[in-house]
């Protein structure tokens, strides 16, 4: 039926008669009910389409057969037009705008929301380059690159560690699901740099331990205060303290959570979900150790 509904909007609308402004910087959620249109931004446009899977791209199992899926193609003064394209989702935002310090000429980066619980998107992004743009996806291959993130939170690519390149700041999907239920699953940061082969995790850099800092003191307070299902946070926290350089007093929080034992008033009848799991610390380690936190 979403389906349905969808496809129905889609047809009623007409094209957009002329390009549209643009805010720039930010990304911008595509309406679904506009099939077709073109951006105007400073020295660039970008005409956009939503389509058919089927009409461009075969119906198979990465787009189903009442799907849709973005395309974005560039237009610029002096430079080879690029297409940006994306998976069949639900929801796309479109981002336009410098991805360096001292860009002349602005990207583009297109969103796509697979509309699932686990916010799981597919991000690709259009850098420009000598004589036009390199197209790069951010994320795993081959299928929606990155979860537990939030198109319309989701920032602009910033410069956060100095080195004169965009960086994004996502979730670590890693911790996705790990030591909780899903829904309560809660992620340290993940930063990803903009390079030519796509997104470079940096978060190890010294230079973000003040965001790593700012996150550790949110999941504290969440890994000592939570009744139930503390175990997400407090995976979190130690997380962030790895990347602060603090993971000494990290782990004293934990092992102080663990002596706690149960957290509610009833300890006799103690539910699983509100005591840390006696082989949590251990755990824990694991996969810090196969996320690169520890070496």
């Amino acid at each position: 039926m979403p389906k349905l509904f969808a496809a129905l909007l889609l047809l009623a609308v007409p094209f957009p008669a002329q390009a549209s402004a643009w805010s720039t910087g930010r990304f911008v959620q595509w309406p679904v009910t506009t099939r077709s249109g073109e951006i105007d931004a400073p020295g660039l446009r970008v005409a956009v389409r939503l389509m058919n899977c089927g009409d461009g791209r075969p119906v198979g199992e990465a787009c189903g057969a009442g799907d849709h899926y973005m395309t974005l193609t560039t237009a610029a003064p002096g430079a080879a037009p690029a297409r940006v394209e994306g998976w069949a989702g639900l929801r796309w935002f479109v981002g336009i705008g410098a991805l360096r310090p001292g860009d002349r000429r602005a990207g583009v980066i297109l969103v796509t929301d697979g509309g699932g619980s686990g916010g799981c998107v597919e991000i690709t992004v259009a850098t420009p380059v000598d004589g036009g743009f390199r197209t790069t996806r951010i994320g795993r291959p081959g299928s929606y690159g990155l979860c537990r993130v939030e198109p319309e939170k989701l920032r602009w690519p910033r410069d956060l560690t100095g080195h004169g390149r965009g960086e994004l700041v996502v979730a670590d999907d890693r911790f996705d699901c790990a030591f909780t239920s899903c829904a309560a699953t809660w992620t340290p940061p993940r930063v990803l740099a903009l390079t030519d082969n796509g997104g470079e995790d940096v978060s190890a850099d010294p230079a973000l331990k003040p965001l790593y800092r700012a996150d550790m003191a949110r999941a504290r307070a969440a890994c000592e205060r939570r009744t139930l299902e503390p175990a997400g946070a407090c995976a979190a926290y130690v997380a962030d303290a790895a990347r602060a350089g603090d993971l000494p007093r990290a782990w004293a929080v934990v092992d102080a959570q663990l002596r706690r034992g149960c957290r509610v008033r009833s300890p006799d009848d103690c539910p699983s979900d509100a005591r840390l799991p006696g082989g949590f610390r251990a755990d824990l380690e694991r996969l810090l150790r196969r996320a690169g936190y520890l070496s």
